[in-house]
């Protein structure tokens, strides 16, 4: 047994190295998923603000406003908002 090297510490620490890969692994897959549900509560919740504060404005502001430049405004203004989400928030994480 003398000239025999102790792989005991080897495998111990490839198996932890293993472990704490997997672990990484399964927590950023979480950490994707996490970011995206909160982005998609928060682009549902601005589509609903906008669409609550639309139907309130008062029945002049839609004689001076065309339905179609209002309309065109809150769909690049809310798209606009879910692409820097989706593509802006995933990197910082």
């Amino acid at each position: 047994m003398e000239g025999r090297p102790d792989t005991g510490v080897v495998t111990r620490a490839g198996l932890l190295y293993l472990g704490l890969a997997l672990a990484g692994l399964v927590l950023s897959r979480l950490q994707v998923e996490l970011v995206g549900r909160i982005g998609e509560w928060f682009v549902r919740e601005l589509r609903s603000r906008t669409v609550d504060h639309v139907m309130s404005m008062s029945v002049r502001y839609f004689d001076r406003t065309p339905a179609g430049v209002l309309v065109s405004r809150m769909t690049a203004d809310v798209d606009a908002l879910q692409d820097a989400v989706q593509l802006g928030v995933v990197p910082f994480t």
